[in-house]
């Protein structure tokens, strides 16, 4: 992950989700490692946010690799913008392309459709600010829950609400690999949590924004025209569900 400098400069703390018999130990002044038995990825960078020390934190996953120069940039862009809570970065793919389009220059975030393509791996937060707020992400969502995609833009939907600033930085600080999870989700499966997700984030224009991803999909060919009734029908029920959990 850190080809470029000493991961003993930086304070690493691990959320190993696992079980009694498979603890990780490490024993490293500037590595903290938190052996935890429940899922969900949300559940784990909410424990890394209670737990966390340090001013600016960078989330990061294993498979992703830290680009030379990363922590100037990081450095760089909360020194020009102290009182952001977050920061959006640039990623690439293995072969040094942009992982997707950036904007060209810096640029403060203010929409909430703007937070929807952010990744987590881009992401860096000013700690106290995100703790004072008391802003966490929603386990609901996020790989492992019940909900399986969603939970950085909900969060970043979070911290809008509070009216924290957030800026995006046009420096890539990470190398990660396109193929992912998300990739692998069966339309059906897919269009269930977005159906939920569009629900949380636009609450009744929700079928709006499933029908735009819809239209979005056929153009690119992600999906097939005998697949979109499948996946309103799939939208509708995860929309039910989860509002089934908000009068819980």
């Amino acid at each position: 992950m850190f080809p470029f400098t000493d991961y003993q400069e930086y304070k690493l703390l691990i959320v190993n989700q696992t079980t009694e018999e498979n603890k990780l130990y490490i024993q490293h002044n500037n590595i903290r490692v938190f052996n935890v038995f429940e899922k969900g990825l949300s559940k784990s960078r909410n424990f890394a946010l209670k737990n966390a020390n340090g001013k600016i934190c960078i989330f990061t996953d294993d498979d992703v690799v830290f680009k030379n120069g990363f922590a100037e940039y990081v450095l760089e862009a909360f020194n020009e913008f102290p009182h952001a809570g977050l920061i959006s970065f640039r990623a690439e793919d293995e072969k040094g392309r942009p992982f997707k389009k950036y904007a060209d220059s810096c640029k403060r975030i203010l929409k909430v459709k703007d937070c929807l393509n952010i990744m987590s791996v881009e992401m860096a937060v000013n700690l106290q600010i995100i703790k004072h707020a008391e802003c966490i992400f929603d386990e609901r969502f996020g790989l492992g829950a019940q909900f399986g995609m969603g939970e950085e833009a909900i969060f970043l939907s979070y911290l809008m609400q509070k009216k924290i600033d957030i800026y995006s930085y046009p420096k890539t600080i990470v190398v990660h690999p396109h193929l992912s999870t998300h990739t692998k989700v069966a339309v059906k499966d897919k269009y269930y949590i977005q159906g939920a997700f569009f629900s949380k984030l636009f609450s009744y224009n929700y079928m709006y924004w499933v029908l735009l991803k819809i239209m979005y999909e056929l153009k690119q060919h992600k999906i097939k025209l005998n697949q979109v009734l499948p996946a309103i029908t799939a939208a509708k029920k995860g929309r039910a569900d989860f509002l089934k959990y908000e009068k819980q």
